[in-house]
């Protein structure tokens, strides 16, 4: 006869295992890797290393952000060809959102159901940055057309449609065509990314006079300064997960330079890719190249980020560096970055 202790033995083991089971059940893991950029003169995406190209490279042409759904996977971009044409690929097979008649950029992508949508811009008629997005290839134009602006980045929530960019030197949020300001114009603010979770609406970019970008992402309209106005800085991509608010972007380490639209021409220092949690820094290159963090995302305690270190494609995790393109013949570049898990 199975004495009381041996049974409560037998019963604590079984629990140990159903818990160690549920755990890691809970726990994400990395699946698959993908990157999103270019190298030499071609835009590409990397699947776990493994390059798919996607253009003849007889172009300029760049590859600006990357989505994926299920086997499919979804790439934004843009290609020069007098002038330059608006596109996305699916699975490396291109759909061209415009037909040359004007000059065309896309920035973001994101997919909904079976609508995909991509955000950039076009030109009107004067030659004036419209800020559009299109739904199926079908173009809603956002701003007026008196003066240039853009869209950057592009979520979709249910039935909502939300948008970040600049119109000139304001940046906004759009939702449902319905514009949100971000600044009051007496000082430039570039909006590069935004994520909604829940009813809150999060952007990131940079707010500054004409000279220094201050590194700043807003919740609901309501700012918060990443960086304390010193160097130039900019917020490139934010994700939030529960509580905690993850930020990638880049500071300068000089403080010379000179604002020209939509971005900054820089005399002094090099960039220094950095992400932040909860508004505390971690330096991710050590200042001997220019070096940008575009892209961030959380799995489980890990936090990835992409970017660039001078002329090579680098993703961290954790804050360590691993390149994304080992032995590359070419400078490469990452401008996205979709993880998948198990």
């Amino acid at each position: 006869m199975k004495t009381l202790k041996s049974i409560a033995a037998v019963a604590f083991v079984i629990l140990l295992i159903i818990l160690s089971s549920c755990s890691n059940d809970d726990t994400p893991t990395v699946k698959n890797f993908y990157f999103v950029g270019g190298e030499g003169n071609v835009p590409k995406y990397w699947k776990n290393g493994v390059a798919t190209e996607l253009t003849d490279g007889k172009n300029y042409a760049d590859a600006t952000a990357i989505t994926v759904v299920g086997n499919d996977v979804y790439v934004a971009g843009y290609e020069y060809n007098s002038p330059s044409v608006a596109k996305y690929w699916k699975n490396g097979v291109a759909t061209a959102l415009t037909d040359r008649t004007k000059w065309a950029q896309t920035s973001a992508i994101t997919v909904a159901g079976n609508d995909v949508y991509v955000a950039g811009f076009e030109t009107n008629d004067t030659w004036i940055d419209v800020a559009t997005y299109w739904k199926n290839g079908v173009a809603t134009e956002l701003t007026d057309g008196k003066h240039h602006a853009n869209l950057a980045a592009i979520t979709v929530v249910g039935n909502d449609v939300y948008v970040a960019g600049n119109d000139y030197s304001v940046a906004k949020y759009w939702k449902n065509g319905i514009a949100t300001v971000l600044n009051d114009g007496t000082k430039a603010a570039y909006a590069y990314a935004i994520t909604v979770v829940g009813n809150d609406v999060y952007v990131a970019g940079d707010h500054g006079g004409l000279e220094i970008g201050v590194a700043t992402y807003w919740k609901n309209g309501v700012a918060t300064a990443l960086t304390d106005g010193k160097h130039h800085a900019v917020a490139r991509a934010i994700t939030v997960v529960v509580n905690d608010v993850y930020v990638a972007g880049y500071e300068y380490n000089g403080s010379e330079i000179s604002r020209l639209f939509n971005g900054a021409y820089i005399t002094d220092g090099r960039s220094v890719a950095k992400f932040w949690k909860n508004g505390v820094a971690t330096t991710l290159t050590d200042g001997q190249n220019n070096a940008s963090a575009n892209a961030i995302t959380v799995v489980g305690d890990d936090v990835y980020v992409a970017g660039n270190d001078g002329n090579v494609a680098k993703y961290w995790k954790n804050g360590v560096a691993n390149i994304v393109v080992p032995n590359a013949s070419y400078g490469n570049w990452v401008t996205g970055m979709f993880i998948t898990t198990n």
